[in-house]
C-alpha cells in the first residue's frame, strides 16, 4: 500500500504575501495609509501625494526623507522586514506609525511598483522595479534625497479584490479621507494631494496643531470649538470638540490619535459621547479631533495588521480620564485653546493623531432601495377618508377611517412624504424654493466639498441654490420651501454627512439623496404639530406610493381594522 500524500503543507512566500495583502490592502486608499505612514517614520518634511482615477491606475508618493541604500531597499520588499524594531521588548515601547515589516511585500504582492531612493553620502540614487512582489529590475540612476514610489495597476492579479471596491467617487472620498486624517497630528510636515494633476489639498507645514486643524476643517472650527488640554503623569489629552449646538447627525466625525496615530476606538468615543449628556439632542454627536499621547506600554497597537484598533492595559482608567477631561473642558468658562507647538528641530514628534468613522451608537439603518418608474406628486383626496384624532407625546398621531384604526409615526410619516417629493424634483419636477434674504457661508471638509461638487445638479434640482465660494466654502443662496428658517445650514450638512457614511450601501444615489433629505427634514419625534399640520400630512401620506414605510424601510404605522379591534374586546 503506497504512502498517502501529506495534506499539511507550507504556503509559498508569494501566497502568503497575497493573503496578508487581503488585511492590509483592501482599497487604494489603504496604499495612500501605508506609504504615507513610511514617509512620516523617514522623517519626511514634505510628502506628496500624487493619484489617477480612483487609485489603481496609480498611487505616487514622494517624500524627503532619509532614503535607503540599495540593500535595505531590497530587503523593504521581503515580509516581516522592518527598521522599527530590533527585539521583542521594542513592540512595548512602539513609537513609530508602522513596526510589522508587511505594508511594503502586501502592496508589493498585488501591483507593479517603481520605487527610486536616495539616501545621505550616496551620489546615485537606488531603482527598484517589481510586478506582483517580484523583482524585475534594479539599477542606479539620479535623484533628489528622499524616496519616490509608484504603486500602478492594484490588483491587477487579485481580481476577485477589485470586485469588492465601490464606486470611483467612493474610492477618490476615501483617498482624500485618508490623506487629510494623517495630515492632523503630523502638522509640521507639508503635505500635498494631486489628483489627476488637480491640487486637491495643500497644506504647508505649521507650527501649531490649530493652523492645521483650520485648514483641514476650516477656521470657523478652531475658532468655535471647545478646547481640551488635561494631562498627569501617564496621559496626556488635548484637542478640540464641537460645542452641542454644532453636532451632527453622525457619529463618525470625531478623528482619534493615540501617540500620533489614526485610531478607532470606541472606548473613547463612547467617553466623549458620555461626557455631554443630555446637552446633545437626540441622535446628535459631536465632531472634533483628539490627540491622546500614553506611555507605550499602556497600549497596545498590535492588534491587527492594519494597526487601527487599539487596546488599553486599563480601560477603565482611560476612559474615566477622558469622560473627566471633556466634561471639565464642557463647564469651564475660557475657552482657551491650548496650543500644541512645533517640536523643536530634531526632536521626535510624540503628540497623538485622528480617526473617522467610528459606530459608535448602533449600526445605522441600511437604506432600502425602491424600483420606481417615475414620483409624481398628487393633491388628491385619499381614498381611505383618514381623519386624525389626536397627536400623543407630539410624537405619534391616532387617526381613523371607515374601516380602519391608525398609529402613525409622525417623523417616519413626514419621512415618506418629503422622500417622494424629493424624487419627484429629481425626476424633472419643478421645486419649490425659497430665496435666503441673507445667503449663508458653509465651510466643508474636503469629503465633503467633493460630495457637493458631484452631486451639485441634484441638489440643485431638490431646491439648494449652491455655489463654491473660493477653497472648501459654500454659499447656500436658496433652499427648499418647507425648510425651517434656523435649519437651513444644518439640513445640506447632515444630507452630505448621509450620503458620504451611507455610499456603499446602495447605488442609486437619487434614493440615498432623496432619503437623506427626507429624514434630516422632516417633523421630529417631540414637535408639536397643529391639528391642521396632522391633517395636512395625512393627506400626503396616504397618496403616496408607499405610505406604510418610510425610505430606510422603517412602518410609518401600525393599523388595526376595526373587526380587528372588537375581535381583541371579545365582541366578536
Amino acid at each position: 500500500m503506497g504512502r498517502k500524500m501529506p495534506r499539511i503543507k507550507i504556503l509559498s512566500q508569494k501566497i502568503v504575501n497575497m493573503i496578508a495583502a487581503g488585511e492590509v490592502v483592501d482599497r487604494p486608499s489603504s496604499v495612500v495609509k501605508e506609504l504615507i505612514e513610511n514617509s512620516m517614520d523617514a522623517g519626511a518634511t514634505q510628502i506628496t501625494v500624487e493619484t489617477k482615477g480612483d487609485g489603481r491606475e496609480l498611487i505616487k508618493v514622494t517624500d524627503d526623507g532619509v532614503g535607503m541604500s540599495e540593500e535595505d531597499v531590497t530587503i523593504a520588499f521581503e515580509r516581516h522586514a522592518t527598521s522599527k524594531i530590533d527585539s521583542v521588548e521594542d513592540i512595548d515601547s512602539i513609537r513609530t506609525m508602522g513596526f510589522r515589516g508587511e505594508a511594503l511585500p502586501s502592496i508589493a504582492s498585488v501591483s507593479e511598483i517603481e520605487i527610486v531612493t536616495r539616501q545621505e553620502g550616496e551620489e546615485l540614487a537606488t531603482r527598484l522595479v517589481l510586478i506582483g512582489g517580484e523583482i524585475q529590475k534594479t539599477e542606479k540612476t539620479s535623484a533628489p534625497l528622499g524616496t519616490t514610489i509608484k504603486v500602478m495597476n492594484l490588483f491587477f492579479n487579485a481580481p476577485a479584490r477589485a470586485k469588492f471596491l465601490k464606486s470611483r467617487a467612493t474610492e477618490i472620498r476615501h483617498i482624500t479621507k485618508t490623506f487629510a486624517t494623517h495630515s492632523i497630528s503630523q502638522y509640521p510636515i507639508s503635505m500635498k494631494l494631486i489628483r489627476d494633476r488637480r491640487v486637491i489639498l495643500s497644506l504647508p507645514g505649521v507650527d501649531t496643531i490649530e493652523e492645521r486643524i483650520g485648514g483641514i476643517l476650516g477656521r470657523s472650527f478652531g475658532e468655535n470649538s471647545i478646547p481640551v488640554n488635561v494631562s498627569d503623569e501617564y496621559i496626556q489629552f488635548c484637542g478640540f470638540l464641537s460645542r452641542p449646538e454644532e453636532a451632527r447627525s453622525s457619529s463618525g466625525y470625531i478623528s482619534i490619535f493615540i501617540n500620533g496615530r489614526p485610531v478607532e476606538s470606541k472606548l473613547i468615543l463612547g467617553a466623549v459621547c458620555g461626557a455631554y449628556g443630555n446637552t446633545l439632542r437626540r441622535n446628535r454627536y459631536p465632531t472634533g479631533v483628539i490627540l491622546i499621547d500614553i506611555s507605550p506600554a499602556e497600549v497596545d497597537f498590535n492588534v491587527h495588521p492594519t494597526k487601527r484598533q487599539i487596546r488599553f492595559r486599563r480601560e477603565k482608567d482611560v476612559r474615566t480620564f477622558v469622560w473627566r477631561a471633556v466634561q471639565s473642558a464642557l463647564t469651564t468658562r475660557k475657552m482657551i485653546p491650548p496650543l500644541i507647538a512645533r517640536p523643536p528641530a530634531g526632536e521626535k514628534r510624540d503628540i497623538p493623531a485622528a480617526t473617522p468613522t467610528m459606530q459608535l451608537l448602533g449600526k445605522k439603518d441600511i437604506l432600502v432601495s425602491e424600483p420606481s418608474p417615475s414620483y409624481k406628486i398628487t393633491t388628491a383626496e385619499p381614498e381611505a377618508g383618514v381623519h386624525p384624532i389626536v397627536q400623543i407625546k407630539n410624537s405619534y398621531i391616532l387617526a381613523e377611517s371607515d374601516a380602519e384604526f391608525y398609529l402613525i409615526d409622525q417623523h417616519a410619516a413626514h419621512e415618506r412624504v418629503l422622500y417622494e417629493e424629493a424624487r419627484s424634483h429629481l425626476e424633472g419636477a419643478e421645486p419649490v424654493v425659497q430665496k435666503l434674504l441673507f445667503p449663508e457661508k458653509i465651510e466643508v471638509t474636503p469629503e465633503a466639498e467633493d460630495v457637493i461638487e458631484e452631486h451639485l445638479d441634484r441638489l440643485r434640482k431638490m431646491g439648494f441654490d449652491l455655489r463654491k465660494f473660493g477653497k472648501r466654502t459654500i454659499v447656500v443662496e436658496a433652499v427648499p420651501a418647507h425648510i425651517k428658517e434656523a435649519m437651513q445650514k444644518a439640513i445640506l450638512t447632515d444630507v452630505v454627512d448621509e450620503v458620504i457614511e451611507t455610499r456603499s450601501q446602495s447605488d442609486d444615489i437619487q434614493h440615498l439623496l432623496a432619503a437623506a433629505f427626507a429624514c434630516k427634514a422632516a417633523i421630529k419625534a417631540g414637535d408639536k404639530m397643529s391639528y391642521e399640520e396632522v391633517k395636512t400630512l395625512l393627506e400626503r401620506l396616504f397618496v403616496s406610493r408607499m405610505p406604510f414605510a418610510c425610505p430606510h424601510g422603517r412602518p410609518t404605522m401600525i393599523r388595526l381594522s376595526w373587526d380587528e379591534i372588537e375581535r381583541r374586546f371579545l365582541r366578536r
